[in-house]
């Protein structure tokens, strides 16, 4: 049919699985320490650095902001990636005790929801909260 979607050839895909399975999960975490930051009793941030996506600082740049409420937290701007999202993850948890519940994403720079998938993971009843177009 005409408008089905195109799918990647199944070598690529193998070629793909393969080298996404060779990275050990060390590499896939975020070495730099980037504190909570404690804004109200409720309010928590993540700060990124301020230089541009790299190597050394593994594409991290944003800032990451947590809500903390009755039935858990909400999440906005969960990462530049799931390194990032698995950090924030980490970071929360060493403060609260409570699942995620939601996460918004303010907008369509990845920065904004590339982390998204993290908090899906951990919580397969999170609330993903698109971009609206």
């Amino acid at each position: 049919m005409k408008n089905e979607p195109k799918t990647a050839p199944p070598i690529l895909t193998l070629l793909f699985l393969f080298l996404f399975a060779s990275v050990d999960d060390e590499s896939r975490k975020i070495r730099a320490d980037y504190p909570v930051t404690k804004q109200t009793n409720r309010v928590y941030v993540i700060y990124g650095p301020l230089d541009e996506p790299s190597k050394a600082n593994q594409g991290y740049r944003n800032n990451i902001l947590f809500v903390v409420i009755k039935t858990g937290v909400l999440g906005i701007g969960v990462g530049t990636s799931v390194h990032a999202g698995n950090m924030a993850l980490d970071k929360i948890r060493s403060v609260i005790d409570k699942p995620v519940v939601a996460v918004f994403n303010s907008h369509i720079h990845g920065g904004h929801w590339l982390g998204d998938q993290v908090s899906k993971e951990a919580n397969s009843k999170v609330n993903i909260m698109p971009i609206q177009t």
